[in-house]
This record gives structure tokens, C-alpha cells and sequence, in this order.
């Protein structure tokens, strides 16, 4: 990206960086666009993203492992599904359950700050996309689509393999409740009825941040719609300002 402003007649870029202080000297000037570019790329992007890369990864890891006790719950016949198959399948769900609460301790803040910093940064590059395009198209445009790119998939990462927990959580429920009424249905007599309630009842775990952002399939939308709202409503006003 410097290479890019450099190339252009206007320094606007290197002013920005050393903040309104003439530098003559191009090397220090390079020097200090280089460093600064260095420093927020590492900071704002790689450590971010980091994060970003082995929450997803845990929550998808859990996932499977509720998409596999489904398909063990599936497989077992009506007349297989006693109380000692019942029992294991408990097992196997509080162990999944555990490992949600561990990753939701572990990860609460920093998906928080991290969908806060991205959707702010969102929200930012439309700013400089209608206030600073002018200056300098090229180098701009490009730097503004990497880096919303980035925001975007980062924070969409996040709601889509979070959510997705939930999500096999009520899958599993359905399937165990599926099993119970076969049974029902083939006149087989449930030994205890206190497992058959533990199954079946709601026992949706939901992932969010410091329990402020909740991480579902629906907020995907809501979120993509905040951000074109938003937009929209900065582009009005500089609209408006530029008819006055």
C-alpha cells in the first residue's frame, strides 16, 4: 500500500501517518508508512483473526461431535434404545455441554471485541470510501475491499459456526424425541421415565459474547442489514451536506 500512495502525486496518505507534520525526507517518510502499516495490519488483522481461526475451529469441532451423537442416536432401533443406550447418550451429551461452557468461558470476551472492532471497521470504511475516494482512487479502493473482506468474513465466520452449535443441539433433541415415540408407537414401555425427561427436554446452549452479542444463524441477517442501514443513512447524510 505504500508502494501505492508513493506512486500517486498527492501525499495525503503521508500526512495522515506522520499526523499533518511535513517530513521532506522520503525515506523517513516511507520509513514511518511502513511501520505504521506494519503495526496495524499485525495488530488489527493477524491477532484478530488468530482468535477468530481457533474459536471457529472449536465451535466446529463441537459441532461434529453433536452431529455424531445424532447419528449414533439415529442408527439405534427403537427396541436398542433402552435405558442403559439412553444413559450413555446423556453421558455423551453433558461432555459436549462441558466443552460448549469451556470454549464460551475461554472465547466470551474476545468474540465480543473482535465483532465490535470489525463491525465498527465496516462502518468506518464507508466513511472513508465516500470522504477520502476523491483523493486517491486506486490505492484506496484497494485497501478499503481487503480490509472489509477481512472484517466481514471474520465476523460472519463467528455468527455462522457458533450458531451452528444450537442449531445440532435442537437437531438432537428432535432425534431423541423421534426415538421415544417409536417406541411409544411399538407398545415398548419406558423403564425410566426421569432419563426420558432429562432427553428430551430444551437444552439449547447458545454462544455470545460477554452474553451481549448472541451467536446464531439469524443474526448473520441482522447483522448484514445493520451495516447496509447504517451505510446508507452515512451516504444520505453526506448526500444532503453536499446539496446544502
Amino acid at each position: 500500500m505504500v508502494t501505492f500512495y508513493a506512486m500517486s502525486e498527492r501525499d495525503f496518505m503521508f500526512d495522515f501517518f506522520s499526523y499533518g507534520i511535513a517530513i521532506e525526507d522520503k525515506a523517513t517518510k516511507y520509513l514511518i508508512a511502513y511501520y505504521k502499516y506494519l503495526m496495524y495490519y499485525l495488530l488489527y488483522l493477524t491477532l484478530p483473526n488468530l482468535v477468530t481461526i481457533t474459536y471457529v475451529v472449536s465451535c466446529r469441532i463441537c459441532s461434529e461431535c453433536i452431529q455424531q451423537l445424532c447419528l449414533k442416536g439415529e442408527k439405534c432401533s427403537p427396541k436398542a434404545f433402552t435405558t442403559g443406550v439412553q444413559i450413555g447418550l446423556m453421558k455423551d451429551r453433558k461432555y459436549i455441554m462441558n466443552l460448549a461452557e469451556e470454549i464460551q468461558t475461554v472465547f466470551s470476551r474476545g468474540s465480543f471485541f473482535i465483532c465490535m472492532t470489525n463491525f465498527m471497521s465496516c462502518l468506518s470504511n464507508l466513511g472513508q470510501v465516500i470522504f477520502y475516494l476523491t483523493q486517491n482512487v486506486a490505492p484506496t479502493l484497494i485497501e478499503i475491499l481487503f480490509i472489509s473482506f477481512n472484517a466481514l468474513t471474520s465476523m460472519l465466520s463467528i455468527f455462522y459456526y457458533a450458531g451452528q452449535i444450537p442449531t445440532e443441539m435442537k437437531r438432537l433433541t428432535q432425534v431423541l424425541k423421534n426415538k421415544f415415540e417409536d417406541r411409544v408407537l411399538l407398545g415398548i414401555d419406558q423403564d425410566n421415565s426421569l432419563v426420558e425427561r432429562l432427553l428430551i427436554e430444551e437444552n439449547t446452549f447458545v454462544m455470545s459474547g460477554c452474553d451481549l452479542i448472541f451467536f446464531t444463524r439469524n443474526g448473520i441477517l441482522t447483522v448484514l442489514g445493520t451495516i447496509l442501514t447504517y451505510g446508507l443513512l452515512i451516504l444520505s447524510l453526506d448526500l444532503k451536506q453536499k446539496t446544502e
